[in-house]
């Protein structure tokens, strides 16, 4: 099983819209997939209860849970997604160490890429790979912008950039990715 952490700091950075597009673009492309939310809040979960499908599974767990609830689930799933929480460190740290991978979302924007020093030395902790995605841009302008700014904090910057499009809005309220509400969308 592989498993993916998306982590920041930073609240708002699109951890939780990243984490439930990638597990139903996953699931469209044959995989078996669950989320473990370790976030209070508890968004994906709440994506889940909108979904009219079970076929991707998602559970709500403390930080303190998160290996058992991975290693349960390793029979079962080819791709687990992490969502984690902001501003808990302890969390943020819990979801690195358990990840093979662990990505990074930040906005456009200086007070982004700023908070995300904090979760690179996180990551730098726990030693696991990680990158950064460029997350909800309005233009190529902007984006490019940002790939220039956090290119300079020696991890690996994600070649696409995720454009802030309505339809993110409009399929997670449906329970669905957008590959799924909208296929055409250009945010798929």
């Amino acid at each position: 099983m592989h498993t993916l952490a998306l982590i920041s700091q930073k609240g708002g950075a699109g951890k939780t819209t990243l984490a439930v597009n990638l597990a139903a673009y996953a699931h469209s492309q044959g995989q078996s997939v669950a989320i473990v939310d370790i976030d209070a809040q508890a968004s994906s979960c709440v994506w889940f209860d909108a979904r009219e499908s079970d076929e991707i599974s998602v559970v709500s767990c403390q930080p303190t849970r998160l290996n058992a609830v991975l290693d349960a689930a390793r029979d079962e799933c080819n791709l687990c997604i992490i969502d984690t929480s902001p501003n808990s460190e302890s969390a943020t740290l819990a979801a690195a160490r358990a990840a093979n991978f662990a990505l990074i979302p930040c906005r456009p924007s200086l007070q982004d890429i700023e908070a995300i020093r904090m979760t690179i030395e996180l990551v730098a902790i726990a030693q696991t790979p990680s990158g950064i995605v460029i997350n909800a841009t309005k233009n190529k302008s902007i984006a490019q912008d940002a790939t220039t700014a956090v290119s300079t904090l020696e991890l690996p910057v994600a070649p696409v950039t995720i454009g802030d499009r309505v339809g993110f809005s409009h399929a997670f309220t449906s329970g669905l990715g957008i590959c799924e509400y909208e296929p055409s969308n250009k945010g798929s």
